[in-house]
């Protein structure tokens, strides 16, 4: 009866761990808890498929973003190892702006993804001098025919680039979400200034 009373008590405290100390962050619907990071990423971490629900993902900051537009996007960041840009439509263009070079150039990794931006396929990296401090980035974010164009305001010689499938994205309206790439707490983004070309 002893070890099954110690037993009991391990397995409650091992519970209170996981929620307290593991960086375990989003409780799914069965009571299983998964990262942060996890929600909204285009997969189901939860076995109900909670974590992808649209009432949760659809509150991202988003907006639209057909071909030949720009917007700018007035981001907080602040402990979240960079800012990711989701431009989806029947696929999705995944950049993660990571930082900055010695010369303070904008660093990034980019991918091809499927239409909710899960199942990518990496076709650009860079390495990192400095990350991004606390603070306002403010980005202007492109839709070009082919590619997806960002770069910070006061800097627009540093452009970064990435590859949009346009036979996916013509067929479907293209929409751009901002979200944190560490997601430990939300990132504020505001949209402005949104133009056609």
């Amino acid at each position: 009866m002893q070890k099954v009373l110690i037993l009991v008590a391990l397995l409650g405290v091992a519970a209170a761990f996981k929620t307290a100390n593991s960086g375990c962050g989003f409780e799914c619907k069965d009571g299983d808890c998964v990262d942060l990071n996890k929600r909204c990423n285009g997969r189901d971490d939860c076995s109900n498929g909670r974590d992808e629900e649209s009432a949760l993902c659809d509150a991202l900051p988003t907006v639209a973003l057909p071909v030949n537009t720009t917007v700018t996007a007035r981001v907080q960041h602040g402990a979240h190892s960079g800012v990711l840009l989701l431009l989806c439509g029947k696929s999705c263009t995944k950049v993660w702006l990571v930082g900055t070079g010695e010369e303070g150039e904008l660093r990034h990794w980019t991918w091809m993804c499927d239409a909710h931006g899960g199942k990518c396929s990496k076709v650009q990296s860079a390495s990192v001098t400095t990350g991004f401090g606390h603070g306002e980035i403010e980005l202007v974010v492109q839709h070009r025919a082919n590619e997806l164009a960002v770069w910070r305001k006061d800097h627009p010689a540093d452009v970064v680039t990435a590859a949009v499938d346009p036979t996916k994205s013509a067929s479907r309206p293209s929409t751009l979400r901002i979200r944190p790439h560490t997601w430990e707490q939300d990132m504020p983004v505001q949209f402005s200034d949104a133009t056609v070309a």
